[in-house]
């Protein structure tokens, strides 16, 4: 058994030897193929992780409250309740999984100045608790006291890139910027992070106190744009959710049959669903991918059919000199199966090396794992024998007559 296949393999090899040029073309097809799988799967991956990663930058225990709601309008509703101070109080003692609660007041974007710099920044009042529950950590200087809130202190917390902006190398703290002409002296610097969202950099925010916020904007009350919280990383999000949902609509009165007045913004679920959509668009790109290596195997197809009738009267000879049908169709499927796997080698290593040169010039993620590169080893050898079982098949069943006598 062992001579007779190493026999068929030394058979199939010298078979492709004495065609190179035919071989190369084949093997080309099914190179492009599983390239094209192997990157499309490394980058599909790699963007799934980064997606992942910048939004857990926020955190992923993280609820956001906002006033108002895509289905809350028309001309019979009545103008919604807007979340005020007393809401974040309730939220504070409403449940043990609440870890942390801050409310949000954001002002607009508008520049921020010092000396002849300035920057566009998006400008917002928190408190204390705003930076541990949004994951921001501090590079420079303190956060918000809660002296800064009661004596509404004219005090900012900048990121990264305002800090970088404005004061370039030297140290941001204690210096005073001007907003909506406005004096307010840096306490403090974010550390840079990646920012989750396209539209929006987390890097060019500043931070005032909450009750300064509403005295810049000319409100003394105490409504809030958001209400943002943290929850206890063992509790059940959603549950929470669902608790504090039911407690608002008792807060704002809303009736059984009417819809909420309010948004939640789940992050966990805001997590699930990105990945939901980036798992949907991979496997749109693997399906694509994949024409390539069906069009491949079709080309191993046809070389292999060329093959067997340029060699009808060897495999009349070999059935003359007493091969069973089942060798002549191992010998040909042999053939098709050293093709692909040859062409499935040079396609990894290929799938493997460009999305990473790719990686070199852009900010793309290229992820490649262990399950793509079997899966590239799996899918050649199916294709050898899939596309090549029918012209072996074919050549098993020629007599040895018609083989013979071929013209």
């Amino acid at each position: 058994m062992y001579i007779r296949s190493w026999f068929l393999l030394e058979t199939a090899i010298s078979s492709l030897s004495r065609h190179k040029g035919r071989s190369l073309l084949t093997i080309l097809s099914i190179i492009i193929g599983i390239a094209t799988v192997i990157a499309t799967l490394a980058i599909g991956r790699g963007a799934q992780e980064k997606i992942r990663d910048r939004l857990a930058n926020l955190g992923t225990n993280l609820l956001s409250v906002y006033a108002g709601s895509p289905n809350f309008g028309g001309p019979s509703a009545k103008e919604f309740m807007p979340l005020t101070t007393h809401d974040v109080d309730f939220f504070r003692s409403f449940d043990p999984r609440i870890r942390a609660v801050s409310g949000v007041c954001r002002y607009k974007e508008t520049d921020v100045l010092y000396q002849n710099k300035k920057i566009g920044s998006s400008i917002s009042g928190v408190e204390p608790t705003a930076l541990h529950i949004n994951n921001r950590q501090l590079n420079k200087g303190r956060n918000f006291l809660v002296a800064d809130m009661q004596t509404y202190a004219p005090h900012v917390i900048v990121g990264y890139e305002v800090a970088r902006t404005l004061f370039g190398c030297s140290n941001p703290l204690g210096k005073v910027v001007t907003i909506e002409e406005k004096k307010f002296t840096v306490i403090g610097v974010l550390e840079e992070k990646e920012s989750p969202y396209t539209f929006h950099n987390i890097n060019k925010e500043v931070f005032l106190p909450l009750t300064t916020c509403k005295r810049l904007m000319g409100r003394q009350n105490n409504v809030l744009h958001t209400i943002i919280m943290s929850i206890d990383e063992k509790a059940d999000i959603t549950q929470v959710e669902r608790l504090l949902k039911r407690a608002l609509r008792a807060r704002h009165r809303i009736g059984t049959k009417s819809p909420d007045d309010f948004t939640i913004w789940n992050q966990s679920s805001m997590m699930a669903a990105a990945e939901q959509s980036s798992q949907t668009f991979n496997l749109f790109l693997l399906i694509v991918a994949s024409l390539s290596l069906f069009v491949g195997g079709l080309g191993v197809s046809n070389i292999m059919l060329v093959t067997v009738t340029e060699r009808t009267k060897e495999i009349g000879i070999r059935m003359a000199l007493g091969a069973s049908p089942t060798i002549i169709l191992a010998q040909f499927l042999v053939e098709s199966v050293i093709l692909c796997l040859i062409g499935g080698f040079i396609g990894t290593l290929l799938g493997i090396l460009v999305p990473h040169i790719v990686a070199l010039f852009t900010d793309w993620n290229v992820v490649v794992s262990l399950s793509s590169i079997l899966l590239s080893v799996i899918i050649t050898s199916m294709i050898g024998l899939f596309f090549g079982f029918w012209p072996a098949r074919r050549a098993s069943r020629l007599t040895i007559v018609d083989a013979l006598n071929d013209q």
